[in-house]
């Protein structure tokens, strides 16, 4: 489809494509979906805004939006997405017999369908209500991107003045964006969002690129970034070489990045992976089964992905190879099933640590093993939620004030059976249990370690200046 051309709505609610076949129907798709569909139909590059200003601005949508699902929607690994193969996948799955036998029993009323299964808990237990967390809290993995239109800053800091979130980090400072969180959102709240750029690893790909993304990483902090992140997990899973091989996460070509983080002292958050039930086939065995069938894209299973054994290796190779830069590795490193190996990469590596964004969930349900891995590691792990997505303006919804107590419900107390957050976008049919950490460890995980890591904006244009040495390794 690559060169056809927009022509917009009809009468119909039809969204079509001249040169193609392709029809849209808007009713059958909502917000998101329509746009991704439109992209991936188009197959949209991601400096093509120009293009889509006209058909888009008539469409009512704003370019501010545009950008935004362009952001969050184009990745490299579904640009050439196989509607056909995956069609003829669906189709096979749904009329295999083992389905059908389940549709019958669904109709006889001898089972349920999985979605439709939500137990009320008759457990009666101590319960603790935590409205504002104990210490003023830094959210370090936040995407403002992600957000809907209708949270504006001011609804955003109602949501963090009632639960004592002090800042948030910004994770989706792509070159496209920056300059409108910079200034719609940093400079008009300057002590609530703090800015980190994000690279483009499709640079590789073009002479030069890499240089050009360095320059990039000193025009974003002379700006005001203060960290890179979040690299998503699309290093080491879609991006490619100009040969068509996969960019592993430690790939030498990248070393300018990462060495101009550590010169400047900028903290690289990094997501690498996915957890491992990704990895599995998505059948009846998968813990993961609900996320991976309403999201099958996110599936690791298919020939030819890397394993997880080998991403893990790529970036703990990286990680020693740049001891003058600090990572993160988001989501406990993607490690949160397996904190023994999240233990030896802090044990070993002093320019690692680790945010605990999206992982209540996991980490609830092993509560005391996560209480001695984050008590042994309360210097080394940062506090975090990955927020931004589905947030909602009202209850029942899950509004910023619920989203973040309940981050605040698991740190702070030892509440049993509870929903984590924003349940029940399962990411597992469980429940979590509290961790209950004290005083002293939730200060250091809800602030204190990321104000440690992070640098000065003076300290940050006296390196690019040349006028101060290179952040000291940690």
């Amino acid at each position: 489809m690559g060169n056809c051309v927009i022509l917009g709505k009809d009468e119909t609610r039809q969204f079509i494509f001249r040169g193609s076949d392709r029809i849209i129907d808007l009713d059958r798709l909502d917000e998101f979906w329509y746009l991704r569909a439109v992209f991936l139909a188009a197959n949209i590059q991601a400096d093509d805004p120009q293009i889509l200003r006209p058909v888009f601005c008539k469409q009512g949508i704003e370019m501010r939006d545009l950008l935004l699902a362009r952001s969050a929607i184009c990745r490299p690994k579904i640009k050439n997405y196989n509607f056909t193969g995956k069609i003829a996948q669906l189709l096979h799955a749904a009329l295999s017999i083992g389905r059908l036998k389940d549709s019958a029993a669904i109709l006889l009323g001898t089972d349920m369908r999985l979605s439709k299964f939500d137990p009320r808990s008759m457990l009666v237990v101590e319960h603790k209500s935590v409205e504002r967390a104990m210490y003023p809290a830094v959210d370090v993995h936040f995407h403002l991107e992600s957000l809907p239109s209708n949270i504006t800053p001011e609804r955003l800091i109602r949501a963090m003045d009632a639960t004592n979130v002090a800042k948030i980090i910004n994770m989706g400072g792509t070159q496209e964006l920056f300059d409108h969180f910079a200034t719609d959102w940093h400079d008009r709240y300057p002590d609530r969002f703090v800015m980190f750029m994000k690279p483009d690893f499709d640079a590789v790909a073009k002479p030069g690129g890499v240089e050009e993304q360095v320059k990039w990483i000193d025009d974003a902090a002379r700006k005001g970034a203060v960290g890179i992140g979040e690299i998503n997990k699309s290093l080491g899973t879609a991006f490619r070489d100009p040969e068509g091989n996969l960019l592993k996460v430690d790939d030498p070509r990248l070393d300018p990045i990462w060495d101009e983080a550590g010169r400047l002292g900028l903290p690289v958050l990094i997501h690498t992976g996915d957890p491992p039930a990704f990895f599995l086939p998505v059948d009846e065995h998968n813990e993961r089964y609900e996320e991976l069938s309403e999201f099958p894209e996110w599936s690791r299973s298919n020939p030819g992905d890397p394993t997880f054994e080998q991403l893990m290796t790529d970036r703990e190779q990286l990680i020693a190879k740049h001891p003058r830069t600090i990572f993160i590795g988001a989501h406990i490193g993607s490690n949160e099933d397996d904190l023994a190996y999240a233990s030896h990469l802090l044990d070993k590596y002093p320019n690692y640590y680790v945010d605990m964004a999206a992982r209540v969930a996991a980490l609830g349900r092993e509560p005391f093993t996560a209480r001695r891995f984050l008590i042994k590691y309360q210097d080394r792990v940062l506090f975090a939620t990955d927020g931004g997505f589905e947030m909602a303006d009202t209850e029942p919804g899950w509004t910023g004030e619920r989203f973040f107590r309940s981050h605040f419900e698991f740190l702070e107390t030892a509440n049993e059976y509870i929903e984590y957050p924003q349940w029940p976008l399962s990411q597992g049919r469980w429940r979590v249990y509290g961790v209950d950490l004290p005083p002293e460890v939730l200060e250091k995980i809800y602030a204190g370690n990321i104000e440690r890591l992070l640098p000065t904006h003076e300290a940050i244009m006296s390196r690019l200046a040349g006028q101060s040495p290179a952040a000291a390794a940690p």
